[in-house]
């Protein structure tokens, strides 16, 4: 998760990091880090968020003992790997490089993990998302950053009721809502969530236009209003 600063002056990261938490069932458990006072007082700030009903342990490593935080350590990297390659992958489809500060950045830094929940097997044979859910993951998913067509949810009703045409709007997908599994879309108004997208042809799954303008974060979806909970899809015309 992208935070805008250390410590806990970050409030929508720890939102964010609590409702994470909620969302994956466990009401008792250790949260580990190092010592660095940073990260111990953000350990605090969400603990506070989540309330009475959750019971935390913390822990934290020896001072210098990076072999302490070892899991943690290896899943710093594997995120930074998850990373590399989609950006990577990105550039090589859009055939332009990505910038850094890009929006759609922040979201590859969020993608990566939740992928990994969803489809990497544990020394059990299981997967994060089976061990809270309890059956497998299996619905397929666009890769990630690709240009597609997205029904607004308010679309989706009127569709149903009037028996109308419904009307798709540009987008590109970024990802899946942890609790509701809605499909992300990034566009130049900002991010949104939704349940219907359509693939473009493959000669237009990668329009650098498109990607160039497109805005949000996941601390900020909407660019210009504070929070970071996902709309639905609205109409854009």
């Amino acid at each position: 998760m992208c935070v805008a600063c250390k410590g806990a002056d970050d409030e929508t990261a720890v939102k964010r990091e609590a409702k994470r938490i909620r969302s994956s069932g466990v009401r008792k458990f250790i949260y580990k880090s190092d010592n660095e006072p940073a990260i111990i007082k953000f350990k605090d700030a969400v603990i506070r968020e989540l309330g009475p009903e959750f019971e935390v342990i913390t822990e934290t490593s020896p001072e210098g003992d990076s072999q302490a935080n070892g899991m943690a350590e290896s899943a710093v990297r594997d995120v930074q790997g998850m990373a590399r390659t989609l950006k990577d992958s990105l550039e090589v489809k859009y055939k332009r490089e990505i910038p850094d500060d890009h929006p759609i950045t922040e979201w590859m830094i969020e993608y990566g993990p939740a992928m990994q929940n969803r489809f990497s097997k544990g020394k059990d044979g299981l997967t994060s998302y089976r061990r809270r859910k309890g059956k497998n993951y299996s619905r397929s998913l666009l890769p990630f950053g690709e240009c597609v067509l997205y029904l607004p949810v308010m679309r989706e009703k009127v569709k149903k009721q009037k028996k109308i045409e419904a009307k798709f709007n540009e987008g590109i997908f970024i990802g899946v809502v942890d609790d509701s599994d809605e499909i992300i879309v990034g566009t130049d108004k900002g991010c949104f969530r939704c349940r219907t997208v359509k693939r473009y042809r493959p000669d237009m799954r990668y329009q650098w236009k498109m990607l160039e303008g497109m805005q949000g974060t996941p601390s900020k979806p909407i660019p210009g209003e504070d929070g970071h909970k996902l709309h639905v899809g609205l109409n854009l015309e």
